[in-house]
């Protein structure tokens, strides 16, 4: 997971620097778990890399983001699946799916919202999406978003009516 916060980082300044243009990054992963670092003695809890006392740091989370990334829009702010998952007693699949979907039913009020406060000529988006299938075939919350972007000529899905 490391290396995708590494990616959003390199694409920002990259499209800074080409387009200077701001990159704002959006995180629609309601799934998306800050970094947990725990330390342990059990090489089989890590890829085999120890600290010099012996120790090593792993992280006790499936996708976490290394310094808690600050994303400029985080889906998280309005729904997580964790809370999901404990308030309705739902699994991980479930969560997501529940989360999707109830971000779906505010993508045109908070969502909206949220790109309308960094909605200038000067501003591309770059999004980090769930990766589960699902979400893309069985379920038109990202469809939606889509829309969104070009319907409103943001964030950076059209240029001038050009195709970035």
């Amino acid at each position: 997971m490391y290396r995708k916060f590494v990616l959003h980082n390199f694409m920002a300044e990259h499209m800074e620097i080409t387009h200077k243009k701001r990159c704002r990054i959006v995180n629609l992963d309601p799934a998306l778990h800050e970094n947990v670092e725990t330390t342990t003695t059990n090489k089989q809890d890590t890829d085999g890399q120890l600290n010099p006392d012996g120790t090593a740091t792993c992280s006790s989370n499936k996708n976490p983001s290394p310094g808690g990334y600050d994303y400029d829009i985080d889906i998280r702010d309005l729904i997580t699946s964790d809370d999901i998952q404990e308030e309705l007693e739902f699994g991980p699949n479930g969560g997501l799916v529940y989360a999707m979907e109830y971000f779906g039913e505010h993508l045109n009020t908070w969502f909206r919202e949220q790109i309308e406060e960094y909605q200038t000529d000067s501003e591309y988006f770059l999004f980090d999406c769930p990766g589960q299938i699902e979400l893309y075939v069985h379920h038109p919350v990202m469809r939606s978003v889509v829309e969104l972007c070009i319907a409103n000529t943001r964030p950076g899905c059209l240029e001038d009516g050009k195709n970035l």
